[in-house]
């Protein structure tokens, strides 16, 4: 499902939503620590996480 239509579902409903944006990580620590908080953040459930790719696509390996 795209994002716009989840945020449509939302709206129509008329119901509050938010959501999670993570900048990818550098390191095999820093992924395994975004993955940890992902685990924990998706307990609040978000309409959606979003991971964001570096400038210029320079982190594109390790966005999910």
């Amino acid at each position: 499902m795209k994002i716009s239509e989840i945020i449509a579902n939302y709206k129509a409903q008329g119901k509050t939503f938010y959501s999670f944006e993570f900048f990818p990580p550098k390191t095999d620590f820093g992924l395994d620590n975004l993955y940890s908080r992902i685990d924990r953040m998706a307990s609040f459930h978000p309409a959606y996480i979003d991971i964001t790719w570096g400038a210029g696509g320079a982190t594109a390996d390790k966005t999910l």
